[in-house]
């Protein structure tokens, strides 16, 4: 496994100091290659490097990155290094809460991926102008956005970049008062993440599911949400009967009833229902923690 890709997975699981570590390592081995292999490979470091710090709101740091990025380009100019900085120089306008010019530069991005055939930028540039957008409020066209960069991440098949974008989808939708439609996006990026155990990605979905009371709806009992609440998680009928300590027929049981009372024809449709009734995160007690 190479340390890029050990970096990309510390990032997704939350974990920064091993992000840090792998990303190190990448600098370093990229530093002393030679050819436009080892400038991308850098760069991408950098751009991870990028995107930690404004995920620790760490501004001063990203700006130092994108200048690094910057003086590497000015060496050596090549086309997805000029996108990734581009991308970068973007989020950091965006962090800064500068919209427009986040915007001004993710089109223009756009439009070079798209030419270049870039795929992995030109979701990353839909989903900069997308954030732009929202917080400019322009939800409809940010939900557009969204979706666009949805529709390449699923046809390039990249599940990852997917959930992030229904992630901002769900963001421009609850920001316009859509909320069945903000939970649906929810629970289909929250089964991605616990399929590929990207934990942080989960925290974040956690962080935008509304802390509300639970009603039980459909006349759910508290040990079926208990379950419920595991299925919208992603986890298998055995995993819920080991971290519930009951049977897995129990499980089966369970899972079936829910089925039945929530009119849903399989799994995914009941994790839409528990985020529609505020039910995932939610304790004994029925409030959300």
């Amino acid at each position: 496994m190479t340390a890029l890709l050990v970096a990309e997975l510390a990032l997704a699981e939350g974990r920064r100091a091993a992000c840090e570590l792998a990303l190190d390592r990448v600098a370093r081995t990229a530093s002393d290659g030679i050819g436009d292999h080892a400038s991308r490979t850098w760069m991408a470091a950098a751009s991870r490097r990028v995107q930690l710090c404004l995920a620790t709101r760490d501004i001063a740091g990203a700006a130092e990155w994108v200048n690094a990025m910057n003086r590497v380009l000015a060496e050596r100019e090549f086309a997805p290094g000029r996108l990734a900085l581009d991308i970068a120089r973007g989020r950091l306008a965006l962090a800064r809460g500068d919209t427009t010019t986040a915007r001004t530069i993710a089109v223009d991005a756009r439009d070079k991926a798209h030419a270049t055939h870039h795929q992995l930028a030109f979701i990353q540039s839909c989903l900069l102008e997308a954030a732009a957008l929202r917080i400019a409020n322009y939800h409809d066209e940010a939900a557009r956005l969204a979706t666009m960069a949805i529709e390449r991440a699923c046809d390039c098949q990249l599940p990852y970049e997917g959930a992030e974008a229904r992630i901002e989808r769900a963001r421009a939708l609850l920001a316009s008062g859509d909320a069945v439609a903000a939970h649906e996006d929810l629970a289909r990026a929250g089964a991605i993440f616990a399929r590929l155990g990207a934990t942080a990605g989960i925290r974040e979905i956690e962080s935008l599911t509304p802390r509300i009371r639970a009603t039980r709806p459909a006349g759910v009992t508290a040990r079926e949400i208990e379950v419920l609440r595991l299925v919208a998680q992603g986890l298998s009928d055995r995993q819920i009967a080991d971290q519930l300590f009951i049977s897995h027929r129990t499980v089966t049981t369970h899972v079936g009833n829910l089925l039945g009372k929530t009119q849903s024809a399989n799994r995914t449709e009941l994790a839409i229902w528990a985020l529609r009734h505020d039910i995932v995160g939610s304790t004994d007690e029925g409030v959300m923690v």
